[in-house]
């Protein structure tokens, strides 16, 4: 990363003695790869909802702690992969069954896609996790849901 006294300075180095002028001082992580499996799993189990006319918490619980842990566990390989075929295979090996709960159909505006929503759970989860519990987090948020009865998710 280079400081420039003047940001708005665009330098282009295309010189060996112009690199050189350049001292290596630290390197930082930009971007957290983490954060990219939370919003792969709550946008997973978001899906999977809509798929089966779920509300969210109720596939969270489906899933169990140590399901949703192998779901982030295995979000990088399973990204490469369809929510559809991703999300039958949940569906199949957590039996997950056909509910009645229908968020789609009646509502007046466009509604936001799974993937929309599955962003705005893990930027709940980055908000609200302490630094290295966030799959606790993720947890906690989708079990807190499906234990409350009088809210509407």
């Amino acid at each position: 990363m280079a400081e420039f006294k003047y940001p708005t300075h665009q330098i282009s180095f295309h010189t060996l003695s112009a690199l050189n002028c350049l001292a290596f001082d630290r390197s930082e992580i930009v971007h957290d790869p983490k954060r990219n499996d939370y919003f792969y799993v709550c946008s997973l189990i978001e899906y999977i909802a809509r798929q089966t006319n779920n509300k969210r918490g109720v596939i969270a619980n489906a899933l169990g702690r140590e399901g949703i842990e192998k779901q982030l566990y295995g979000a990088e390989v399973n990204h490469c992969l369809s929510f559809e075929q991703v999300g039958d295979e949940v569906i199949e090996q957590y039996h997950i069954s056909e509910g009645d709960f229908d968020t789609i159909s009646d509502c007046k505006y466009t509604v936001p896609g799974f993937m929309d929503i599955g962003k705005l759970y893990s930027i709940m989860v980055e908000d609200c996790a302490e630094p290295g519990k966030e799959a606790d987090e993720l947890i906690h948020i989708f079990f807190i849901l499906y234990q409350r009865r009088d809210i509407k998710i």
